[in-house]
């Protein structure tokens, strides 16, 4: 049995929402807070949505094994399949080679 607030929110927001929308509904309507700190906790909202939306892309050695292109070490998007269950680093400074 839901309860009526969240019965409105659905139906206000429609059937496409994410957890990311209920919660701004839900901040908005329901929470007494100040608008300052509303303002703030949303933009924290949107950052964690687009965070999840900037992953990085992966490299595949056909086997099933799947890393991030990322380097752990040097931090920029130069690893490659050495070979299968194998990832390394193609930077020459990077010590993960």
């Amino acid at each position: 049995m839901e309860v009526n607030w969240i019965k409105e929110m659905r139906k206000c927001l429609g059937k496409e929402t994410t957890i990311y929308d209920e919660f701004r509904w839900i901040l908005k309507h329901t929470v007494r807070i100040s608008p300052k700190i509303r303002m703030a906790m949303s933009k924290k909202i949107d950052e964690l949505q687009l965070s999840k939306k900037k992953e990085d892309p992966t490299v595949e050695d056909g086997f099933g094994n799947i890393c991030s292109q990322r380097c752990p070490v040097c931090k920029k998007l130069t690893m490659e399949i050495v070979r299968p269950g194998k990832a390394a680093c193609s930077n020459p400074n990077c010590s993960n080679s």
